[in-house]
């Protein structure tokens, strides 16, 4: 469904007006609809043909030159049906003809179309690795010609890499006159005859995506059809009449998470899975909180969070079937993994395998903090009405929420947002209250003030140069994939530590360089650890640092250099406190 189409159905869907502002806000006035969906299209028609060119460089034989064909469909927010301004285009080329040879276990470190990041030897930069890797040599050979192809168009494609791991990816940025997108492909080599699909036509992609030959494909290509099948088995799922405010409320959901820097699994948040998995479980599984039926994008967000501000993410796994899930255990019998969100395709795996006890903290304070701004509606209550939100201190208990042992006034100087209206307030750690004359949900949709909350006691700095601009999307690759490595290793110094990251990284020196900065908070009721643990801080970047050079020796990444400082949480306040 184009983007157009999808913003001509949000007229359908009952929302406030105030929740009406905000999603004009995450996906764009018509004029930037249009113009997004014209940008996409034509990069899904240039992604196609540099396809065509790759498949003519593996099959030069007249006789065969006909035998190889190509489809490029739409993954992602595409097919979630949730595009926003800031998403990048995700497409899944499906490639017949060429033949698949079984896979094979290898132990080399770079495989043939490029350096490997960590997330082939570990999962995603947790340390957990897999049981085993396989190459496809009719796959690396195909990424290898895609790489050729795209650095000869280097006047419209910049930054163009393969991204090694699971999944591999050409990952590039399309530049078409004055707008620029980026792209990830993902590729799915068929032994088989491709079925005709539009690209466009959802019903005709999940009937494409179901129909493929799943066990006959080599392991990376089932990993990149699984993300279509996810996409599909998810819509299916959600009852017809809630389908439109399903992918309306993922919409906003995603933005809002985006604006409190919960949004990244790179960074040890949820990506845009892990939060359509969330949701969908609302509409498929019988709630006290919610019912399609006569419902509204309002009361959609104000059960979500009502369910998942109370949800056992440490116990209990989120999926839409009754799928049974065990937790990784460690030696002492702990769970390994602090959060399950399963993926609905056939074979179930963990989307939210990066979150660390830090990062659910965050997720888990903000859907407090979200649940607290709006409470459930009343089914009397008219959806065009505003919910009148109690203020900080009024009905709530000194011990804080349930299950959450901190004082609402913490918790939102510990990962809420100083609001707009009070920014002042909250920065010098004055009263909880904070009033809002613009209302509750203009409040939910407030931006994070990451670098202006009172408990981040200090920050980690990450700083990435490169000599070559050519060399920056790798080594910054690299350094984002092992941010939550570095989490884990800050918690481990003292059970009262948490490491928030920022879910982006930050231009540095032009195209030369990147930035990314970890907040180190106190547990709430814990006391300050020893000045000895504040200390290993040091010990833990100097070891990252290391980690990271090494790695950019054995693969050859020349002229890169990684610093690691802390920062004054005054000059980060003062310097990016006022935007983020």
């Amino acid at each position: 469904i184009s983007i157009a189409g999808m913003a001509a159905q949000a007229a359908d869907v009952s929302m406030s007006s105030s929740m009406a502002v905000h999603l004009g806000r995450v996906v764009g006035t018509k004029s930037e609809i249009a113009r997004l969906t014209d940008l996409h299209a034509r990069a899904r028609a240039h992604c196609l043909e540099l396809c065509s060119l790759a498949l003519e460089c593996l099959d030069t034989s007249p006789a065969k030159a006909g035998s190889c064909s190509v489809q490029v469909l739409f993954g992602g927010a595409h097919a979630m049906q949730a595009v926003t301004l800031q998403s990048d285009l995700d497409l899944v080329a499906l490639v017949s003809g060429l033949p698949c040879i079984p896979a094979t276990r290898t132990e080399s470190s770079r495989g043939r179309h490029g350096p490997r990041t960590s997330a082939s030897r570990t999962s995603r930069g947790t340390g957990k690795h897999s049981s085993s890797e396989h190459t496809n040599p009719q796959l690396d050979a195909f990424f290898s010609a895609l790489l050729s192809e795209a650095h000869k168009q280097s006047s419209t494609l910049r930054q163009c890499r393969v991204v090694s791991g699971l999944v591999p990816l050409l990952s590039y940025a399309r530049v078409d006159s004055d707008a620029a997108v980026e792209v990830d492909l993902s590729v799915v080599l068929l032994p088989c005859a491709l079925p005709a699909a539009d690209p466009f036509a959802f019903r005709a992609t999940g009937a494409t995506c179901l129909s493929l030959p799943l066990e006959k494909l080599d392991p990376r290509s089932q990993l990149a059809l699984l993300s279509l099948r996810d996409a599909h088995l998810l819509l299916e799922a959600v009852p017809e009449p809630g389908r439109i405010l399903f992918a309306r409320a993922l919409t906003l959901l995603k933005g809002w998470a985006r604006l409190r820097a919960v949004s990244s699994n790179v960074y040890g948040y949820l990506g845009g899975i892990s939060w359509a998995v969330l949701l969908a479980h609302l509409f498929v599984c019988t709630s006290p909180h919610f019912s399609v039926e006569n419902s509204s994008v309002d009361r959609v967000l104000a059960a979500f969070f009502a369910l998942y501000a109370s949800w056992r993410f440490d116990q209990l796994p989120v999926s839409i079937y009754d799928t049974e899930w065990t937790f990784s255990k460690s030696a002492r019998g702990n769970n390994l993994e602090k959060m399950c969100i399963l993926a609905p395709s056939d074979r179930p795996r963990n989307t939210a395998r990066n979150v660390t006890y830090s990062t659910r903290f965050a997720l888990v304070r903000e859907f407090e903090r979200a649940h607290r701004l709006l409470p459930l509606y009343q089914q009397d209550q008219d959806s065009e009405s505003t919910p009148q939100v109690a203020s900080g201190h009024s009905g709530q208990d000194e011990s804080g929420a349930e299950g959450g042992g901190v004082a609402l006034h913490e918790a939102d100087h510990m990962v809420g947002v100083p609001s707009p209206h009070s920014s002042a307030t909250a920065a010098e750690g004055g009263a909880a209250t904070r009033e809002s004359a613009s209302g509750p949900i203009d409040e939910l949709f407030s931006p994070s003030g990451f670098f202006l909350r009172k408990h981040h006691r200090l920050y980690i700095s990450l700083t990435l140069t490169v000599v070559s601009a050519d060399t920056l999307p790798s080594a910054r690759g690299y350094v984002a994939s092992r941010v939550t490595r570095l989490l884990v290793d800050v918690e481990r110094l003292h059970r009262s530590l948490l490491a928030l990251p920022f879910p982006r990284s930050f231009a540095h020196n032009g195209e030369h360089g990147a930035r990314w900065y970890v907040a180190i908070a106190i547990r709430p009721g814990e006391e300050k650890p020893p000045a000895k643990v504040l200390d290993g801080l040091h010990t833990v970047g100097a070891r990252f640092r290391n980690e990271c050079e090494q790695y950019f020796a054995a693969e050859q990444i020349c002229g890169v250099q990684l610093l690691v400082g802390h920062p004054k949480p005054s000059s980060l306040a003062k310097k990016l406190g006022a935007t983020l």
